[in-house]
Protein backbone atom coordinates (compact mmCIF):
# COMPACT_ATOMS: atom_id res chain seq x y z
CA UNK A 1 0.00 0.00 0.00
CA UNK A 2 1.22 3.52 -0.83
CA UNK A 3 1.67 5.80 2.13
CA UNK A 4 -2.03 7.78 2.59
CA UNK A 5 -1.95 11.97 2.33
CA UNK A 6 -1.17 13.85 5.75
CA UNK A 7 -2.90 15.48 7.78
CA UNK A 8 -1.52 18.92 6.23
CA UNK A 9 -2.12 17.42 2.53
CA UNK A 10 -5.61 17.23 3.55
CA UNK A 11 -6.12 20.43 4.65
CA UNK A 12 -4.19 22.02 1.90
CA UNK A 13 -6.68 20.25 -0.65
CA UNK A 14 -9.85 20.99 0.97
CA UNK A 15 -9.18 24.22 2.41
CA UNK A 16 -9.49 25.39 6.30
CA UNK A 17 -13.23 25.78 6.34
CA UNK A 18 -14.18 22.66 5.08
CA UNK A 19 -11.10 20.42 6.83
CA UNK A 20 -12.72 22.06 9.88
CA UNK A 21 -16.04 21.09 8.75
CA UNK A 22 -14.74 17.17 8.12
CA UNK A 23 -12.77 17.27 11.63
CA UNK A 24 -16.22 17.59 13.18
CA UNK A 25 -17.21 14.76 11.48
CA UNK A 26 -14.81 12.59 12.04
CA UNK A 27 -14.58 13.75 15.61
CA UNK A 28 -18.64 12.99 15.81
CA UNK A 29 -18.49 9.44 14.43
CA UNK A 30 -19.61 9.94 11.19
CA UNK A 31 -17.39 7.41 8.81
CA UNK A 32 -18.53 4.32 9.00
CA UNK A 33 -16.15 0.82 9.16
CA UNK A 34 -13.45 1.03 6.50
CA UNK A 35 -13.49 -2.16 3.97
CA UNK A 36 -11.16 -2.45 0.67
CA UNK A 37 -13.39 -2.67 -2.76
CA UNK A 38 -11.70 -3.70 -5.89
CA UNK A 39 -8.16 -1.77 -4.29
CA UNK A 40 -9.57 1.00 -3.20
CA UNK A 41 -10.30 1.98 0.44
CA UNK A 42 -14.55 2.77 1.00
CA UNK A 43 -16.47 3.34 3.68
CA UNK A 44 -20.37 5.08 4.45
CA UNK A 45 -20.16 9.01 5.75
CA UNK A 46 -23.58 9.60 7.45
CA UNK A 47 -24.42 13.26 7.31
CA UNK A 48 -27.56 15.05 6.22
CA UNK A 49 -27.78 11.85 3.99
CA UNK A 50 -25.63 8.44 3.38
CA UNK A 51 -22.61 8.96 1.02
CA UNK A 52 -20.36 6.82 0.09
CA UNK A 53 -16.24 8.51 0.01
CA UNK A 54 -13.24 6.06 -1.50
CA UNK A 55 -9.57 6.62 -1.65
CA UNK A 56 -7.40 5.05 -4.41
CA UNK A 57 -3.95 4.45 -3.20
CA UNK A 58 -2.36 3.87 -5.92
CA UNK A 59 -3.62 7.90 -7.14
CA UNK A 60 -4.02 9.09 -3.80
CA UNK A 61 -7.48 9.89 -5.23
CA UNK A 62 -10.40 10.42 -2.80
CA UNK A 63 -14.14 10.61 -3.98
CA UNK A 64 -17.91 10.88 -2.78
CA UNK A 65 -20.96 10.43 -4.22
CA UNK A 66 -22.51 13.52 -2.91
CA UNK A 67 -23.42 16.74 -4.82
CA UNK A 68 -20.50 18.68 -3.54
CA UNK A 69 -18.65 19.62 -6.86
CA UNK A 70 -15.31 19.94 -4.99
CA UNK A 71 -13.26 18.28 -2.23
CA UNK A 72 -15.82 17.83 0.29
CA UNK A 73 -16.00 17.54 4.23
CA UNK A 74 -16.84 13.61 3.80
CA UNK A 75 -13.75 13.13 1.72
CA UNK A 76 -11.86 14.82 4.95
CA UNK A 77 -13.66 13.21 7.55
CA UNK A 78 -13.01 9.56 5.66
CA UNK A 79 -9.38 10.32 5.07
CA UNK A 80 -8.74 11.54 8.83
CA UNK A 81 -10.36 7.77 9.72
CA UNK A 82 -7.70 6.41 7.18
CA UNK A 83 -5.06 8.32 8.59
CA UNK A 84 -5.60 7.31 12.11
CA UNK A 85 -6.05 3.26 11.05
CA UNK A 86 -3.38 3.64 8.66
CA UNK A 87 -0.50 2.24 10.71
CA UNK A 88 -2.24 -1.08 11.46
CA UNK A 89 -3.66 -1.30 7.98
CA UNK A 90 -0.18 -1.54 6.68
CA UNK A 91 0.91 -4.14 9.40
CA UNK A 92 -1.78 -5.52 8.52
CA UNK A 93 -1.25 -6.05 4.89
CA UNK A 94 2.23 -6.59 5.26
CA UNK A 95 2.47 -9.38 7.73
CA UNK A 96 -1.23 -11.38 6.52
CA UNK A 97 0.24 -12.87 3.68
CA UNK A 98 3.18 -14.67 6.02
CA UNK A 99 0.41 -15.63 8.77
CA UNK A 100 -1.63 -16.92 5.35
CA UNK A 101 0.91 -19.18 4.09
CA UNK A 102 1.77 -20.69 7.05
CA UNK A 103 -1.94 -21.89 7.53
CA UNK A 104 -2.24 -25.74 7.00
CA UNK A 105 -4.77 -25.95 4.24
CA UNK A 106 -7.24 -28.31 5.91
CA UNK A 107 -7.89 -25.30 8.34
CA UNK A 108 -8.52 -22.68 5.25
CA UNK A 109 -10.66 -25.33 3.97
CA UNK A 110 -13.05 -25.34 7.18
CA UNK A 111 -12.95 -21.50 7.63
CA UNK A 112 -14.40 -20.74 3.67
CA UNK A 113 -16.88 -23.50 4.19
CA UNK A 114 -17.60 -21.79 7.34
CA UNK A 115 -17.91 -18.00 6.36
CA UNK A 116 -20.02 -19.30 3.06
CA UNK A 117 -22.40 -21.20 4.93
CA UNK A 118 -23.39 -18.11 6.93
CA UNK A 119 -23.31 -15.70 3.99
CA UNK A 120 -25.64 -16.26 1.31
CA UNK A 121 -24.28 -13.62 -0.76
CA UNK A 122 -20.95 -15.63 -0.67
CA UNK A 123 -23.00 -18.88 -1.34
CA UNK A 124 -24.12 -17.31 -4.64
CA UNK A 125 -20.54 -15.87 -5.46
CA UNK A 126 -19.11 -19.56 -5.24
CA UNK A 127 -21.76 -20.77 -7.48
CA UNK A 128 -21.31 -18.80 -10.19
CA UNK A 129 -17.50 -19.29 -9.34
CA UNK A 130 -17.98 -22.80 -10.12
CA UNK A 131 -20.29 -22.77 -12.81
CA UNK A 132 -17.86 -20.41 -15.08
CA UNK A 133 -14.29 -22.08 -13.90
CA UNK A 134 -15.52 -25.88 -14.78
CA UNK A 135 -18.10 -24.56 -17.38
CA UNK A 136 -21.05 -26.43 -15.68
CA UNK A 137 -23.71 -24.18 -16.39
CA UNK A 138 -27.51 -24.31 -15.69
CA UNK A 139 -29.58 -23.89 -17.94
CA UNK A 140 -30.99 -20.41 -17.45
CA UNK A 141 -34.77 -19.19 -17.19
CA UNK A 142 -35.88 -16.02 -18.66
CA UNK A 143 -38.23 -15.19 -16.25
CA UNK A 144 -36.00 -15.37 -13.34
CA UNK A 145 -33.06 -13.55 -14.94
CA UNK A 146 -36.03 -10.60 -15.36
CA UNK A 147 -37.08 -11.26 -12.03
CA UNK A 148 -33.82 -10.57 -10.64
CA UNK A 149 -33.29 -7.11 -12.21
CA UNK A 150 -36.77 -6.30 -11.94
CA UNK A 151 -36.29 -6.43 -7.83
CA UNK A 152 -33.16 -4.74 -8.08
CA UNK A 153 -34.26 -1.27 -9.54
CA UNK A 154 -37.71 -1.50 -8.08
CA UNK A 155 -36.06 -0.91 -4.99
CA UNK A 156 -36.15 2.51 -5.85
CA UNK A 157 -38.65 5.62 -5.60
CA UNK A 158 -38.96 6.45 -8.80
CA UNK A 159 -41.79 9.54 -8.49
CA UNK A 160 -39.22 10.84 -6.03
CA UNK A 161 -36.34 10.63 -8.06
CA UNK A 162 -39.05 12.35 -10.83
CA UNK A 163 -39.90 15.29 -8.22
CA UNK A 164 -36.39 16.01 -7.43
CA UNK A 165 -35.59 15.80 -10.78
CA UNK A 166 -37.78 18.19 -11.57
CA UNK A 167 -37.17 20.62 -8.67
CA UNK A 168 -33.48 20.86 -9.89
CA UNK A 169 -33.84 20.86 -13.57
CA UNK A 170 -32.79 17.47 -14.06
CA UNK A 171 -29.39 18.29 -12.57
CA UNK A 172 -27.93 15.79 -9.54
CA UNK A 173 -31.07 13.99 -8.60
CA UNK A 174 -30.99 13.05 -12.53
CA UNK A 175 -27.41 11.82 -12.69
CA UNK A 176 -27.60 10.17 -9.45
CA UNK A 177 -30.40 7.93 -10.93
CA UNK A 178 -28.27 7.09 -14.11
CA UNK A 179 -25.49 6.40 -11.93
CA UNK A 180 -27.22 4.21 -9.34
CA UNK A 181 -28.98 2.42 -12.18
CA UNK A 182 -25.92 1.22 -14.35
CA UNK A 183 -24.23 0.24 -10.92
CA UNK A 184 -27.26 -2.11 -10.41
CA UNK A 185 -26.70 -3.58 -14.11
CA UNK A 186 -22.83 -3.92 -14.07
CA UNK A 187 -23.18 -7.31 -12.39
CA UNK A 188 -25.69 -8.49 -15.28
CA UNK A 189 -23.14 -7.49 -17.77
CA UNK A 190 -20.36 -9.01 -16.36
CA UNK A 191 -21.83 -12.36 -15.97
CA UNK A 192 -23.15 -11.95 -19.52
CA UNK A 193 -19.63 -11.34 -20.42
CA UNK A 194 -19.02 -14.99 -18.50
CA UNK A 195 -21.68 -16.63 -21.25
CA UNK A 196 -19.53 -15.11 -23.84
CA UNK A 197 -16.05 -15.79 -22.70
CA UNK A 198 -17.33 -19.91 -22.21
CA UNK A 199 -19.14 -19.71 -25.83
CA UNK A 200 -22.60 -20.68 -23.64
CA UNK A 201 -24.45 -19.63 -26.66
CA UNK A 202 -27.75 -21.34 -25.71
CA UNK A 203 -26.86 -19.13 -22.62
CA UNK A 204 -25.83 -16.08 -23.99
CA UNK A 205 -29.65 -15.76 -25.57
CA UNK A 206 -31.43 -16.60 -22.95
CA UNK A 207 -29.55 -14.15 -20.77
CA UNK A 208 -29.90 -11.47 -23.02
CA UNK A 209 -33.84 -11.89 -22.96
CA UNK A 210 -33.89 -11.78 -19.64
CA UNK A 211 -32.44 -8.39 -19.31
CA UNK A 212 -34.64 -7.28 -22.19
CA UNK A 213 -37.63 -8.53 -20.38
CA UNK A 214 -36.39 -7.10 -17.12
CA UNK A 215 -36.60 -3.96 -18.38
CA UNK A 216 -39.39 -4.06 -20.21
CA UNK A 217 -41.34 -4.82 -17.29
CA UNK A 218 -39.35 -1.85 -15.19
CA UNK A 219 -39.60 0.48 -17.55
CA UNK A 220 -42.68 2.75 -16.39
CA UNK A 221 -42.76 1.98 -12.75
CA UNK A 222 -38.99 1.84 -12.07
CA UNK A 223 -36.43 4.93 -11.55
CA UNK A 224 -35.57 3.45 -15.53
CA UNK A 225 -37.26 5.58 -17.12
CA UNK A 226 -35.45 8.86 -15.54
CA UNK A 227 -31.74 7.23 -16.57
CA UNK A 228 -32.47 8.61 -20.07
CA UNK A 229 -33.96 5.34 -21.98
CA UNK A 230 -33.71 2.44 -19.98
CA UNK A 231 -32.56 0.68 -23.23
CA UNK A 232 -29.91 2.24 -23.26
CA UNK A 233 -27.49 -0.45 -20.90
CA UNK A 234 -28.97 -2.99 -23.18
CA UNK A 235 -27.67 -1.46 -26.13
CA UNK A 236 -24.43 -2.65 -24.70
CA UNK A 237 -25.24 -5.93 -24.15
CA UNK A 238 -26.97 -6.03 -27.10
CA UNK A 239 -23.60 -5.51 -29.71
CA UNK A 240 -21.92 -8.04 -27.20
CA UNK A 241 -24.28 -10.50 -27.92
CA UNK A 242 -24.69 -9.65 -32.08
CA UNK A 243 -20.95 -9.82 -32.43
CA UNK A 244 -20.84 -13.65 -30.41
CA UNK A 245 -24.10 -15.04 -32.33
CA UNK A 246 -22.08 -13.47 -36.08
CA UNK A 247 -19.02 -15.14 -35.21
CA UNK A 248 -21.16 -18.82 -35.37
CA UNK A 249 -21.39 -21.00 -38.23
CA UNK A 250 -24.96 -21.38 -39.89
CA UNK A 251 -25.39 -24.58 -38.31
CA UNK A 252 -25.41 -23.03 -34.79
CA UNK A 253 -27.10 -20.18 -35.87
CA UNK A 254 -30.24 -22.04 -37.51
CA UNK A 255 -30.11 -23.33 -33.31
CA UNK A 256 -30.04 -19.76 -32.20
CA UNK A 257 -32.94 -18.73 -34.07
CA UNK A 258 -35.17 -22.00 -33.77
CA UNK A 259 -34.58 -21.49 -29.92
CA UNK A 260 -35.03 -17.57 -29.70
CA UNK A 261 -38.81 -18.48 -31.45
CA UNK A 262 -39.21 -20.79 -28.57
CA UNK A 263 -38.54 -18.68 -25.95
CA UNK A 264 -40.44 -15.48 -27.43
CA UNK A 265 -43.85 -17.71 -27.95
CA UNK A 266 -44.13 -18.30 -24.17
CA UNK A 267 -43.66 -14.77 -23.18
CA UNK A 268 -45.68 -12.23 -23.98
CA UNK A 269 -44.13 -8.82 -23.35
CA UNK A 270 -40.81 -10.33 -25.27
CA UNK A 271 -43.54 -11.32 -28.45
CA UNK A 272 -44.86 -7.50 -28.37
CA UNK A 273 -41.80 -6.00 -28.36
CA UNK A 274 -40.05 -4.23 -31.65
CA UNK A 275 -36.40 -4.77 -30.33
CA UNK A 276 -35.53 -8.03 -32.49
CA UNK A 277 -34.29 -6.06 -36.09
CA UNK A 278 -30.42 -6.28 -35.33
CA UNK A 279 -30.48 -9.80 -33.94
CA UNK A 280 -32.43 -10.80 -37.17
CA UNK A 281 -29.87 -8.63 -39.77
CA UNK A 282 -27.24 -11.52 -39.02
CA UNK A 283 -29.81 -14.01 -41.05
CA UNK A 284 -29.51 -11.97 -44.14
CA UNK A 285 -25.90 -12.71 -44.84
CA UNK A 286 -27.19 -15.61 -47.20
CA UNK A 287 -30.18 -17.12 -48.52
CA UNK A 288 -30.36 -20.29 -46.85
CA UNK A 289 -30.78 -18.40 -43.16
CA UNK A 290 -33.01 -15.69 -45.03
CA UNK A 291 -35.68 -18.25 -45.79
CA UNK A 292 -35.40 -19.96 -42.45
CA UNK A 293 -36.05 -16.81 -41.00
CA UNK A 294 -38.60 -15.95 -43.50
CA UNK A 295 -40.72 -18.98 -42.43
CA UNK A 296 -40.10 -18.17 -39.07
CA UNK A 297 -41.72 -14.89 -38.92
CA UNK A 298 -44.83 -15.92 -41.09
CA UNK A 299 -47.22 -16.00 -38.02
CA UNK A 300 -46.27 -12.53 -36.66
CA UNK A 301 -47.48 -10.52 -39.86
CA UNK A 302 -49.97 -8.91 -38.06
CA UNK A 303 -46.68 -6.73 -36.49
CA UNK A 304 -45.72 -3.54 -38.70
CA UNK A 305 -42.02 -4.11 -37.95
CA UNK A 306 -42.30 -7.58 -38.88
CA UNK A 307 -43.84 -7.26 -42.81
CA UNK A 308 -41.28 -4.70 -43.39
CA UNK A 309 -38.69 -7.23 -41.88
CA UNK A 310 -40.01 -9.80 -44.12
CA UNK A 311 -39.97 -7.13 -47.54
CA UNK A 312 -36.23 -7.46 -46.65
CA UNK A 313 -36.06 -10.84 -46.36
CA UNK A 314 -37.85 -11.32 -49.58
CA UNK A 315 -35.64 -8.49 -51.47
CA UNK A 316 -32.79 -10.51 -50.30
CA UNK A 317 -34.46 -13.79 -51.94
CA UNK A 318 -34.47 -11.83 -55.03
CA UNK A 319 -38.61 -12.14 -54.79
CA UNK A 320 -39.66 -8.23 -55.96
CA UNK A 321 -43.03 -9.78 -56.69
CA UNK A 322 -43.70 -10.90 -53.20
CA UNK A 323 -42.38 -7.39 -52.14
CA UNK A 324 -44.86 -5.65 -54.33
CA UNK A 325 -47.69 -7.78 -53.02
CA UNK A 326 -46.77 -7.08 -49.58
CA UNK A 327 -47.07 -3.34 -50.28
CA UNK A 328 -50.64 -3.90 -51.77
CA UNK A 329 -51.56 -5.85 -49.48
CA UNK A 330 -50.94 -3.09 -46.73
CA UNK A 331 -51.44 0.24 -48.26
CA UNK A 332 -51.51 1.67 -44.72
CA UNK A 333 -47.65 0.72 -44.65
CA UNK A 334 -45.42 3.63 -45.59
CA UNK A 335 -42.32 2.06 -45.94
CA UNK A 336 -43.72 -1.30 -47.91
CA UNK A 337 -44.77 1.36 -50.24
CA UNK A 338 -41.64 2.90 -50.72
CA UNK A 339 -39.89 -0.48 -51.03
CA UNK A 340 -42.55 -1.29 -53.90
CA UNK A 341 -42.04 2.24 -55.51
CA UNK A 342 -38.42 1.30 -55.73
CA UNK A 343 -38.32 -1.99 -57.44
CA UNK A 344 -41.60 -0.15 -59.79
CA UNK A 345 -39.07 2.71 -60.97
CA UNK A 346 -36.94 0.34 -61.86
CA UNK A 347 -38.99 -1.77 -64.14
CA UNK A 348 -40.40 1.59 -65.12
CA UNK A 349 -44.22 0.27 -64.30
CA UNK A 350 -45.36 3.97 -63.81
CA UNK A 351 -48.99 3.77 -63.57
CA UNK A 352 -48.46 1.79 -60.41
CA UNK A 353 -45.98 4.49 -59.13
CA UNK A 354 -48.36 7.45 -59.59
CA UNK A 355 -50.90 5.20 -58.22
CA UNK A 356 -48.97 4.63 -54.85
CA UNK A 357 -47.72 7.97 -54.74
CA UNK A 358 -51.25 9.33 -54.62
CA UNK A 359 -51.73 7.29 -51.86
CA UNK A 360 -48.78 8.67 -49.96
CA UNK A 361 -49.09 11.79 -50.29
CA UNK A 362 -52.45 11.82 -48.05
CA UNK A 363 -50.58 10.28 -45.47
CA UNK A 364 -48.80 12.52 -42.62
CA UNK A 365 -45.32 10.59 -42.98
CA UNK A 366 -41.87 12.25 -43.83
CA UNK A 367 -42.41 12.55 -47.91
CA UNK A 368 -38.72 13.73 -48.74
CA UNK A 369 -38.20 10.15 -50.11
CA UNK A 370 -41.05 10.64 -52.77
CA UNK A 371 -39.14 13.29 -54.93
CA UNK A 372 -36.79 10.60 -56.17
CA UNK A 373 -39.93 8.87 -57.93
CA UNK A 374 -41.54 12.75 -59.45
CA UNK A 375 -40.10 12.02 -62.77
CA UNK A 376 -41.14 13.31 -66.07
CA UNK A 377 -42.20 9.68 -67.34
CA UNK A 378 -44.96 9.33 -65.24
CA UNK A 379 -46.96 12.16 -67.89
CA UNK A 380 -46.80 15.77 -67.63
CA UNK A 381 -50.11 16.25 -65.76
CA UNK A 382 -49.01 13.53 -62.84
CA UNK A 383 -45.72 15.24 -63.26
CA UNK A 384 -47.06 18.81 -62.41
CA UNK A 385 -49.32 17.36 -59.72
CA UNK A 386 -47.01 15.78 -57.71
CA UNK A 387 -44.25 18.68 -57.86
CA UNK A 388 -46.74 21.00 -56.81
CA UNK A 389 -47.98 18.48 -53.65
CA UNK A 390 -44.14 17.78 -52.91
CA UNK A 391 -43.68 21.55 -52.79
CA UNK A 392 -46.68 22.58 -50.49
CA UNK A 393 -45.55 20.15 -48.74
CA UNK A 394 -41.91 20.10 -47.89
CA UNK A 395 -41.34 23.63 -48.97
CA UNK A 396 -39.12 22.63 -51.64
CA UNK A 397 -37.41 25.08 -53.93
CA UNK A 398 -35.80 22.65 -56.89
CA UNK A 399 -39.42 21.24 -57.03
CA UNK A 400 -41.28 24.91 -58.06
CA UNK A 401 -37.75 25.90 -60.49
CA UNK A 402 -39.10 22.52 -61.94
CA UNK A 403 -42.92 23.36 -61.97
CA UNK A 404 -42.50 27.37 -63.00
CA UNK A 405 -41.63 25.73 -66.42
CA UNK A 406 -45.27 24.56 -66.84
CA UNK A 407 -46.96 27.11 -65.12
CA UNK A 408 -47.68 30.84 -65.67
CA UNK A 409 -47.19 34.12 -63.35
CA UNK A 410 -51.05 33.79 -62.03
CA UNK A 411 -50.87 30.11 -61.31
CA UNK A 412 -47.17 30.64 -59.67
CA UNK A 413 -48.48 33.30 -57.48
CA UNK A 414 -51.39 31.30 -56.51
CA UNK A 415 -49.35 28.47 -55.57
CA UNK A 416 -47.05 30.74 -53.67
CA UNK A 417 -49.88 31.78 -51.90
CA UNK A 418 -50.85 28.57 -50.66
CA UNK A 419 -47.40 28.05 -49.06
CA UNK A 420 -47.78 28.76 -44.97
CA UNK A 421 -43.98 29.82 -44.49
CA UNK A 422 -43.43 33.46 -45.27
CA UNK A 423 -39.77 32.85 -45.33
CA UNK A 424 -40.39 30.53 -48.18
CA UNK A 425 -42.83 32.97 -49.76
CA UNK A 426 -39.94 35.36 -49.75
CA UNK A 427 -37.08 33.10 -51.79
CA UNK A 428 -39.88 32.82 -54.38
CA UNK A 429 -40.65 36.40 -54.64
CA UNK A 430 -36.82 36.95 -55.02
CA UNK A 431 -36.68 34.60 -57.89
CA UNK A 432 -39.14 36.00 -59.69
CA UNK A 433 -38.37 39.27 -58.71
CA UNK A 434 -41.75 40.18 -57.62
CA UNK A 435 -40.25 42.86 -55.52
CA UNK A 436 -43.56 44.76 -55.30
CA UNK A 437 -45.25 42.05 -53.64
CA UNK A 438 -42.18 41.52 -51.06
CA UNK A 439 -42.83 45.77 -50.34
CA UNK A 440 -46.51 45.38 -49.80
CA UNK A 441 -46.07 41.92 -47.16
CA UNK A 442 -43.86 44.06 -45.36
CA UNK A 443 -45.90 47.33 -45.03
CA UNK A 444 -48.73 45.10 -44.33
CA UNK A 445 -46.94 43.10 -41.26
CA UNK A 446 -45.53 45.83 -40.04
CA UNK A 447 -48.31 46.43 -37.12
CA UNK A 448 -47.04 42.81 -36.05
CA UNK A 449 -44.96 43.11 -33.04
CA UNK A 450 -43.16 40.05 -33.66
CA UNK A 451 -42.71 40.45 -37.20
CA UNK A 452 -38.42 40.97 -37.80
CA UNK A 453 -38.96 43.09 -40.79
CA UNK A 454 -35.30 43.48 -41.50
CA UNK A 455 -35.14 39.84 -42.97
CA UNK A 456 -37.07 40.96 -45.92
CA UNK A 457 -36.13 44.75 -46.41
CA UNK A 458 -32.87 44.05 -47.00
CA UNK A 459 -33.28 42.94 -50.62
CA UNK A 460 -35.29 45.44 -51.60
CA UNK A 461 -33.37 48.07 -49.84
CA UNK A 462 -31.63 49.76 -52.66
CA UNK A 463 -34.37 49.24 -55.08
CA UNK A 464 -37.06 51.07 -53.25
CA UNK A 465 -34.69 53.55 -51.35
CA UNK A 466 -37.03 55.71 -50.02
CA UNK A 467 -39.80 53.43 -48.72
CA UNK A 468 -37.14 51.57 -47.16
CA UNK A 469 -36.07 54.18 -45.35
CA UNK A 470 -39.14 55.34 -44.14
CA UNK A 471 -39.83 52.11 -42.82
CA UNK A 472 -36.69 51.85 -41.22
CA UNK A 473 -37.34 55.39 -39.17
CA UNK A 474 -40.83 54.24 -38.21
CA UNK A 475 -39.17 51.30 -36.36
CA UNK A 476 -36.52 53.55 -34.71
CA UNK A 477 -39.05 55.81 -33.88
CA UNK A 478 -41.37 52.61 -32.31
CA UNK A 479 -38.06 51.08 -30.24
CA UNK A 480 -36.70 54.58 -29.40
CA UNK A 481 -38.37 54.58 -25.80
CA UNK A 482 -36.99 51.29 -25.09
CA UNK A 483 -34.21 51.63 -22.75
CA UNK A 484 -31.84 49.29 -22.76
CA UNK A 485 -28.27 48.69 -24.33
CA UNK A 486 -29.91 46.33 -26.92
CA UNK A 487 -32.07 48.58 -28.10
CA UNK A 488 -29.66 51.10 -28.28
CA UNK A 489 -27.35 48.68 -30.46
CA UNK A 490 -30.44 47.63 -32.52
CA UNK A 491 -31.01 51.43 -33.01
CA UNK A 492 -27.74 52.42 -34.26
CA UNK A 493 -27.17 49.17 -36.73
CA UNK A 494 -30.52 50.56 -38.18
CA UNK A 495 -29.48 54.56 -38.34
CA UNK A 496 -26.44 53.46 -40.01
CA UNK A 497 -28.39 51.54 -43.00
CA UNK A 498 -30.67 54.54 -43.36
CA UNK A 499 -27.10 56.81 -43.74
CA UNK A 500 -27.24 54.66 -47.52
CA UNK A 501 -29.90 55.74 -48.31
CA UNK A 502 -30.69 58.98 -47.30
CA UNK A 503 -27.70 60.43 -45.15
CA UNK A 504 -28.81 63.99 -44.51
CA UNK A 505 -31.97 63.25 -43.17
CA UNK A 506 -30.49 60.30 -40.98
CA UNK A 507 -27.75 62.42 -39.47
CA UNK A 508 -30.43 64.80 -38.64
CA UNK A 509 -32.36 62.13 -36.65
CA UNK A 510 -28.90 60.76 -35.21
CA UNK A 511 -28.30 64.58 -33.50
CA UNK A 512 -31.60 64.54 -32.28
CA UNK A 513 -31.29 60.96 -30.28
CA UNK A 514 -27.97 61.77 -29.26
CA UNK A 515 -28.58 65.15 -27.32
CA UNK A 516 -32.09 63.80 -26.78
CA UNK A 517 -32.65 64.82 -22.50
CA UNK A 518 -32.27 63.01 -20.08
CA UNK A 519 -28.76 62.29 -21.38
CA UNK A 520 -28.36 58.40 -22.30
CA UNK A 521 -24.87 57.83 -21.94
CA UNK A 522 -25.01 54.12 -23.05
CA UNK A 523 -26.88 55.14 -26.40
CA UNK A 524 -23.96 57.29 -27.24
CA UNK A 525 -21.48 54.46 -26.50
CA UNK A 526 -23.67 52.62 -28.79
CA UNK A 527 -23.83 55.25 -31.24
CA UNK A 528 -19.80 55.46 -31.38
CA UNK A 529 -18.81 51.99 -31.51
CA UNK A 530 -21.14 52.13 -34.84
CA UNK A 531 -19.35 55.23 -35.97
CA UNK A 532 -22.38 57.18 -36.70
CA UNK A 533 -21.37 60.07 -34.65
Amino acid sequence: MKKLLSKIELKNIAGSTIFERGVKYFQNGAVGNITMVSKKYTANVFGTEKYIATYNPENKNFNCNCPYDAFCKHEVAFGLKLIEQYSNLQKTSESFDTFFDAIDNSLKLQFLEKIISENSNLRTEFRKFHKFETNQFEDIEIEDIAEVLYDKIDFYDAEDIYDRASNDHYSEPYEDAIEIFEEELVEFEEEFKQYIKKESYNNILKYYLGVLLGLIKSETTTMAEFAGEPMEFIYDIEKVFLRSIKSLDDENKKQILNLFFEEIDDIEELKKWYFYTDFFNIYLENKELALLLKNKLKKYVYKKDILNLLAKIEKKLGNTESVKKLAEENPDNYKLSVDALYILKKEKIYDKINEILLRLFRTENDITELKYFITPELGEEKYKLFLEKYLLKCKDFSSYKKLRKFINNETAKSIRDKIGRDSFKHQINLHEKWYDDILQFIKKNLKNHYFNYDNYLKDIEQIYPTEAWNIHRKYVEKISCERNRKTYAEIARILKRMLKLKSIETQMIIKELYNHVPRLPALKDEFRKAKIV
